[in-house]
């Protein structure tokens, strides 16, 4: 990591939550688009799983020191990038 806060730290976060009080589509042709989308512009994000509660995540491989994840829930979105080269690279994600 080629920032300060390595000197601190050990993991640097740059994550997002967006929340809204309606619900967030969950028809399949929109899923598909929005985490297309997202994989086109990160192709090394290929891990997609749906939790026990519905929520719907698309990540790249975490065994790597930094990684990206998106996670979609019924009222909310979030996504983060952990040990960015930068903030910056860091908020290409959410942008």
């Amino acid at each position: 990591m080629s920032n300060p806060y390595s000197s601190f730290c050990e993991d640097f976060y740059v994550n997002m939550r967006l929340g809204s009080q309606l619900s967030l589509p969950h028809q399949r042709e929109t899923l598909l688009h929005f985490f297309e989308r997202i994989q086109k512009e990160f192709p090394a994000m290929g891990r997609f799983r749906k939790n026990d509660n519905g929520e719907l995540n698309l990540e790249e491989d975490r065994s790597h020191s930094s990684h990206r994840w998106v996670s979609l829930e019924s009222k909310r979105l979030s996504s983060g990038h952990v040990n960015p080269q930068s903030v910056e690279e860091g908020m290409k994600l959410h942008t």
